[in-house]
């Protein structure tokens, strides 16, 4: 078997391994049953993982990986831009976790990890993650606050994060779960994403404009 082919069929594995640790968590979820969705046979994981254990620990740091290519590309968005195409960035890059499926089911094994005490990964963020997590936190009230001006106040700065932040991880799970109760991954195409970011964000500048409008009348 060529490089190329194994590298596909470890990737194979990682994805699968990904959506079913997700959905049923690491005891629930057996090797024939990820070695069948992913057209393998059993004795891959062995060859390429050790044992289910480190499978799984290979898994997690799988979907690490997806998570902090997120967080980097939310750091990496500048405040120092025009604070209405920054703030795009930021809801197009949430909304990753809705629409790019493989983000969505690492941030539910993170989750069933963190709650369950899933065996075989730590749940501890890495230093970069604390760094990135931090330089984030401290970007998120600059950017609102250009966009906020005299407006902004720390309780207002904090009303527009948990709004922009909120719809972008939860509208779309709302309108996928309208549309069909079964199928709450199927929306994915590119214009129906650029719309729902657009309507965010015009959200977003409606809900500035009103704290806008009533800091200019108390002060008035």
């Amino acid at each position: 078997m060529g490089r190329k082919s194994q590298q596909d069929v470890r990737q194979r594995l990682l994805s699968v391994g990904l959506r079913l640790f997700a959905e049923k968590g690491y005891e629930r979820a057996t090797v024939r049953e990820i070695c069948d969705a992913a057209q393998s046979n059993l004795a891959a994981i062995n060859y390429y993982f050790r044992d289910k254990s480190g499978y799984y620990q290979e898994v997690c740091a799988y979907a690490r990986s997806l998570r902090m290519a997120g967080l980097q590309q939310l750091v990496e968005a500048s405040p120092d831009g025009d604070p209405w195409e920054v703030l795009s960035i930021h809801v197009d890059t949430l909304l990753n976790s809705s629409f790019d499926s493989e983000l969505f089911l690492s941030n539910w094994l993170h989750l069933r990890e963190y709650l369950n005490g899933e065996d075989g990964q730590a749940t501890a963020p890495t230093p970069q993650e604390s760094n990135d997590r931090k330089r984030l936190e401290s970007q998120v009230p600059v950017l609102l606050a250009k966009i906020l001006g005299e407006a902004a106040t720390e309780q207002n700065i904090a009303l527009l994060t948990y709004t922009y932040v909120s719809m972008s991880l939860f509208l779309i799970i709302q309108i996928k779960m309208d549309q069909n109760p079964q199928n709450t991954l199927r929306i994915s195409q590119k214009l129906e994403r650029q719309h729902l970011r657009d309507h965010i964000v015009d959200l977003v500048r409606v809900a500035a404009d009103r704290m806008k409008r009533d800091h200019a009348a108390i002060r008035n």
